[in-house]
This record gives structure tokens, sequence and C-alpha cells, in this order.
């Protein structure tokens, strides 16, 4: 069955920030319904993740997509780039799951997390930080490289900015990156877990999420062939296919 949904711009603030967003709730349902909360990757913002959140509404699942501050150049929240980092991203992603758990109609029992590339990373450090709250964690190509990736440039000179794929960030990225063991720390998360990770991605190697899944108590890795950083539409289909028929069925 799949239904019709409402779709509205919904705002989130906290310590005088304003995080945009679009909040897809299905129509005529009864009882409080789960909600998924997508978060985009690096410099993408929440269109990247619109067609996954309204796909969840017409499958009876609310679902919140949403901007970043700061996180990329086409970003409606508020910030800067160069004020970005992975800390402020986790600060995000709390105040937004704060707010969309407390909505009318939400069932704050069912608070799902889907990440896509940094956004997949930030939402496994938040989850591993917030286990009672989030009932269940998908991952799409999880950048758990980011870590690896930067840490020559910690204890290196301090640069204002930094030109890194298309946008200019900060030094407070690389000052804020994570000094512990992402591995252990996520292993706090023992609730299930989903990710899906394509074998030609060029950019966070699949072995990352085979570590990952290693990692947690309770993970499921699923491989796409030949998708890189990015699956194609068939492979989106699937993955949200599952991802429905899996919170229906722990309704």
């Amino acid at each position: 069955m799949k239904y019709e949904y409402d779709e509205k711009e919904l705002f989130c603030y906290y310590d005088e920030k304003t995080i945009y967003g679009k909040l897809m709730t299905p129509k005529n349902t009864t009882g409080e319904l789960p909600v998924i909360i997508c978060s985009h990757g690096y410099n993408a913002n929440y269109e990247s993740m619109a067609w996954f959140s309204r796909q969840f509404a017409e499958h009876g699942i609310a679902s919140y997509c949403f901007d970043f501050c700061g996180g990329s150049v086409a970003s409606k929240s508020s910030g800067s780039p160069v004020e970005m980092s992975i800390k402020t991203e986790q600060a995000d992603l709390k105040a937004v799951i704060d707010q969309i758990s407390s909505l009318q109609g939400i069932d704050r029992n069912q608070i799902y997390l889907l990440g896509a590339s940094q956004g997949g990373f930030i939402s496994a450090l938040v989850a591993a930080n917030d286990c009672k709250r989030i009932k269940n964690l998908f991952l799409m190509f999880p950048a758990f490289c980011i870590p690896d990736d930067w840490k020559g440039a910690k204890g290196q000179p301090v640069r204002e900015t930094i030109d890194f794929m298309g946008m200019t960030i900060g030094q407070k990225f690389v000052d804020d990156l994570p000094d512990f063991d992402v591995y252990s720390y996520i292993r706090k998360y023992e609730k299930h877990v989903k990710i899906f990770h394509g074998d030609a991605d060029g950019i966070v190697k699949l072995s990352y999420a085979q570590v990952a899944q290693k990692a947690y108590p309770d993970c499921e890795l699923t491989i796409y062939p030949g998708e890189g950083h990015g699956f194609s539409r068939d492979y989106d289909k699937r993955l949200m296919e599952e991802i429905c028929s899996y919170v229906q069925q722990n309704q």
C-alpha cells in the first residue's frame, strides 16, 4: 500500500543555530508513526536524501531530511563551511533528534537514523552516544575513513581555510577530528545496524565497512556489486525497500 503524504519545511533551533529541513508525513494513518532521520554527506544537502524521505512516507513512515549547518555550499541552514566539523554536525543531528522526537504524532520509541557518507559517519557516532533513543541504524557507504584521510593534517601548521572536494572548510574541521578509536566507540551501539556499500567505491573503500561490521555487535553488511560512492537508482530502490520492510516488521 502506498500512502499520500504531506511535505513541509520544518526548522530546528539550538544554540542560536537554525537547521533547515523537510518533514514528510504519510496521510490517513492511525497511531504514532516511526520516523527516519536522514543525514546527507559532505558538501551535499537535504535534497540528496529527499528521494528516500518521500519513499519512506509513501510506505507509511515519517521522515525528515535536513541541511547540516555549514555542511555544503548549498546549505539552507545557518553557519559557514569554515565553521563545520565532525563535532558540529554531531550537535546538529542531536538537536534534530530532540525536536523531531518531540513532535505530535511521532513515536519517540521508533527513531531511526539513515546516513550517507559523512552523514553516515556522523549518524554512527551519534547513535553510539545515544543508544537508548535510536532504535536502529542504517548507513550508506559511511565515511569511517575520515580519521585516516585527515590524520596527516594533525600537528601541521594551522591553515585558516582548506579547499577540499569543492568546498572551503576551516582549521576547525581538522582540530575537531576524533582523537579516539572510532571502531571501539561505535561498538557501544548494540542494536541492529545495516550497512550498504558498493564494492567499486573509490572514496570510501569497502574495507572500512567490513571493519565496522566486525566492530558492531549486531550488523549486516550488504554489498552492491559494481556500485561506487552513491548508488544507481535500482540499488537505491532495493535499499529503500529493505529499510521499509525492516521498519514495518519491527513496529
